[in-house]
């Protein structure tokens, strides 16, 4: 995954490449969250790339077609933009493990899955949301970020 950036929105758009994968998060802002995350769980989706800064939480927008990753919202229709369920396609009455494969449905649009990008004008490889749309699989992330400051 890499970043480009759109300077008329001032935001960071992902894209899927065969650049080695970047380290995502799952994040719950629960109050009392499980120590594992289950079949259906609303997370956030934070990018630990370096240069995000405070923007690293992606969200499906209505000003764009393509995900961005934008600062946190704590409530109203734009947090509801950064959540997303996070649905198993197989032993769904377990935790989530490394090497599950996992629909992520956005919140604020209903039944829309996180894709890669089709359209053939501006090119594949943005992630968007779409009915139907790609599984992920989940992998562990490196002991140690590329390019972050901590031991």
């Amino acid at each position: 995954m890499s970043i480009c950036v759109d300077l008329d929105v001032a935001a960071y758009f992902p894209t899927v490449s065969d650049s080695p994968p970047v380290v995502l998060s799952f994040v719950t802002q629960a109050a009392d969250p499980p120590a594992q995350i289950s079949n259906n769980a609303q997370v956030t989706i934070v990018s630990r790339e370096p240069g995000l800064g405070a923007r690293n939480m992606l969200g499906a927008w209505a000003d764009s077609h393509d995900c961005y990753y934008y600062d946190e919202y704590f409530d109203g229709d734009n947090a509801a933009k950064e959540k997303w369920i996070l649905q198993k396609l197989a032993n769904t009455d377990q935790s989530l493990r490394y090497g599950d494969q996992v629909y992520l449905i956005n919140v604020s649009y209903t039944g829309h899955r996180l894709t890669r990008g089709t359209r053939w004008l501006v090119g594949s490889g943005y992630v968007t949301t779409a009915a139907g749309g790609d599984y992920w699989t989940v992998e562990p992330a490196p002991a140690r970020v590329p390019g972050s400051r901590l031991p």
